[in-house]
């Protein structure tokens, strides 16, 4: 073999040492078959109700025997896991048992699984998971950690909840609970007054006694593009202001309205589209929005309007008495940083307030104050 020869092939396998690395890369550059961003989504962030799910699922394995044995024979079955963990599993409308403490409320210290019904009594911790078959009452002031009820499940006055709740039925929650974490419901929740809570989902979410809605304006006399100052543009139908908006009380618009700075529209007007403000976001008595509500800052909503889009704000919101958010056919979502929300109020879907919120008196009406 000549020398040249020898070079060429030392330089060739060189050569193609170095570019198998990139092998890969050149073929997806040629090919595009990964062009997508990977979908990640966690379902523990989706579903309201993946720890009830679980708690379930971890029910059935580990518990199914002692279970059995109790709907069997109709007795107490008490016991311990693998890992200490210890459980009681009660016949219907049996009381837990508790352990007196020196300070403090008295605990139940295991899992508690309901064969039928279920009472809590008042003033008690339940450190670890609660479950039944059938309905969950919930004492004054009691502790839950999470509670799982196939049918209703109603907490008394001043009880907490620190982590889940989920009721296959119905959800009650008596005034000055705090409900912590996340609470859910197949049918509908109510929220007495004083309530605070952070996460909640039903197909009715409804914050004290829903409040009539007002009847409607039986006219609204149309707002045009002409009549919009610091109009930048109306194509696509959607009318984009450069600085503040104000929708004059009474008037009907049909676009999508967007302000880079603040947005407020008056009272009994209707918007036949979304809104979205730069600023903060102000909805005056008896506003029907077709569309979303977005606001970059706080946002304000009045008593009796109606919202049928996602509802969102940057940061703090407050929602009137007799107001609507979405309906039973089209639920949607309210999400917020901390909310105050008038009883009276009813919300369908999601409602979210990530640094927490709390239930507000009923106001009094004006003849009676």
């Amino acid at each position: 073999m000549s020398l040249t020869l020898g070079a060429i092939l030392f330089f060739a396998l060189f050569l193609g040492w170095a570019v198998l690395p990139l092998l890969p890369a050149l073929i997806e550059l040629r090919r595009r078959t990964d062009v997508k961003p990977l979908r990640v989504v966690r379902a523990s962030d989706v579903d309201i109700r993946h720890f009830a799910h679980r708690f379930r699922a971890w029910m059935d394995g580990a518990l199914g025997d002692p279970i059995a044995a109790c709907r069997a024979g109709g007795a107490v079955v008490e016991g311990s896991l693998a890992d200490g963990t210890r459980y009681v599993v009660l016949p219907d409308g049996a009381p837990p048992p508790l352990v007196p403490a020196g300070a403090g409320p008295a605990a139940c210290p295991g899992v508690v699984i309901g064969c039928g019904r279920l009472s809590l009594p008042a003033g008690a911790l339940f450190p670890l998971e609660v479950y039944a078959a059938n309905s969950v009452e919930v004492g004054e002031r009691t502790i839950c950690r999470a509670v799982l009820a196939d049918g209703d499940l109603q907490l008394g006055r001043g009880c907490w909840s620190l982590r889940w709740l989920h009721a296959r039925v119905t959800l009650l929650a008596r005034e000055g609970c705090a409900l912590h974490g996340r609470a859910s419901a197949n049918i509908s929740m109510r929220l007495e007054e004083g309530c605070r809570f952070e996460r909640l989902h039903a197909p009715t979410v409804a914050f004290g006694v829903p409040a009539p809605l007002p009847s409607a304006p039986a006219a609204r006399e149309p707002l045009t593009a002409a009549d919009i100052p610091r109009l930048i543009d109306d194509g696509a139908g959607r009318w984009l202001v450069r600085g503040d908006l104000e929708i004059p009380a009474g008037r009907s618009v049909t676009a999508d309205l967007v302000a880079t700075g603040s947005l407020r529209v008056g009272a009994g007007a209707r918007v036949t589209g979304g809104l979205k403000s730069h600023g903060d976001l102000v909805l005056d008595d008896g506003v029907e929005v077709s569309g979303s509500v977005v606001s970059a800052r706080d946002l304000f909503v009045g008593r009796g309007c109606r919202i049928h889009g996602p509802v969102i704000a940057e940061r703090d919101g407050w929602i009137g008495s007799g107001t609507r958010l979405g309906s039973a056919e089209r639920p949607t979502t309210l999400s917020v940083r901390q909310l105050e929300i008038e009883a009276g109020a009813v919300a369908h879907g999601t409602v979210w307030a990530h640094g927490g919120a709390v239930v507000l008196p009923r106001p009094v009406p004006a003849e009676v104050a």
